[in-house]
């Protein structure tokens, strides 16, 4: 069984500035990793239909799932 948690749609992201030593390692990484990965081969409009997201939502999120592990510079 696989479940997906996921924040409200209408959800404001937050703007925080964290150190990344002060940060624990995340108990669940292999299975975001795979999890993420499953979700990068899906294109925009798939993404949007299986969440049934608005355009908006659909591009905000097919970029966050593409950029999802990146490091910010």
């Amino acid at each position: 069984m696989y479940v997906f948690i996921s924040p409200t749609k209408t959800m404001k992201k937050p703007n925080i500035n964290y150190e990344q030593e002060l940060s624990s390692n995340p108990f669940f990484q292999k299975e975001a990793n795979y999890l993420n990965n499953s979700l990068k081969t899906l294109n925009k409009e798939e993404i949007k239909n299986i969440m049934k997201l608005s355009n908006q939502l659909g591009e905000d999120t097919f970029t966050d799932i593409k950029k999802w592990g990146q490091k910010n510079n």
